[in-house]
């Protein structure tokens, strides 16, 4: 009798174990971006323009003024901190418009693939886990994304 209830309980334990290490989903990605020639004073202020995806319906159109905290690197400004609403996810496409350079860039067509992270394979690991942005379209020209992050030209 002891030998059957001690593993019933064991039994309990790993179904237990079992049920709590699933996959987790990853959190959704926000693409970054530097730019390219641009100085300090063109870039201080910029309005993001939201759009449903893959349309010309505008959804939210917001002005900001140093949202993005910028470190020089050479001609490359880059961006090393921004306010949440900077940020480009994958379910929009937006267009930048810089004031200060007279510059308006689309990025429309964000790709990120959805992951997941955790379960036994992994050591029922639950870290936390960003979704890798593969690519998008910067003015109609399909651009390669590495680490959510892209390069902007002003010319």
């Amino acid at each position: 009798m002891y030998a059957f209830s001690k593993s019933i309980f064991l039994l309990l334990i790993c179904s237990y174990c079992w049920s709590s290490c699933g996959t987790y989903p990853c959190a959704k990605a926000t693409l970054r971006y530097h730019l390219i020639g641009f100085s300090e004073a063109a870039c201080d202020t910029v309005i993001i323009r939201k759009f449903t995806k893959h349309t010309t319906t505008l959804i939210d159109s917001v002005g900001l003024y140093n949202a993005i905290i910028y470190e020089r690197t050479g001609d490359t400004l880059k961006g090393i901190s921004y306010l949440s609403n900077a940020n480009l996810e994958s379910n929009y496409d937006y267009q930048l418009f810089f004031p200060g350079a007279n510059k308006t860039i689309t990025i429309s067509n964000i790709q990120e693939n959805q992951t997941t992270v955790g379960g036994w394979s992994q050591g029922c690991n639950k870290t936390m886990c960003i979704n890798p942005i593969t690519r998008c379209n910067v003015d109609d020209h399909i651009v390669q994304v590495n680490f959510n992050l892209i390069y902007l030209r002003k010319f």
